[in-house]
């Protein structure tokens, strides 16, 4: 199960990085296009599919803690809650910071997108190394 566990981490910090470089690929399309065209279907995919492996990856965590078999620094499983809420919660401010209708809403989720598989990043690394 560590082995899994190891994995599912590292699929998240693959993630996090396609993430982050589909936030930015549709930024650059709808700045070129005067927010005609952008990559929003990749972004929330891809999105959905970091929230699912992060889910996944917390389900095989807590078996193992259940199992007896505890993280090597305690601050690992605050960083897995965090990683767990971070996506929704980007999203949702990702949201709320432009008028619907415009073009710069688009943007701004991209930009947040950018900004979440960042800091999603981060954690990640972090939970790699707080194993």
């Amino acid at each position: 199960m560590t082995t899994s566990h190891q994995l599912l981490g590292w699929l998240v910090v693959g993630l996090s990085l396609a993430l982050a470089a589909a936030g930015g690929w549709s930024v650059l399309a709808g700045m070129r296009s005067s927010g005609q065209v952008d990559h929003r279907f990749a972004v929330d995919r891809l999105a959905v599919v970091a929230w699912l492996a992060i889910s996944v990856a917390v389900a095989t965590g807590v078996i193992l803690l259940i199992t007896g078999r505890r993280p090597a620094d305690t601050l690992h499983l605050l960083y897995a809650v965090v990683g767990l809420a971070l996506l929704p919660t980007g999203y949702l401010v990702g949201m709320r910071t432009a008028r619907p209708g415009s073009s710069r809403l688009t943007r701004q989720r991209d930009a947040w997108a950018i900004a979440t598989g960042v800091v999603l990043l981060g954690i990640g690394l972090r939970l790699i190394g707080t194993g």
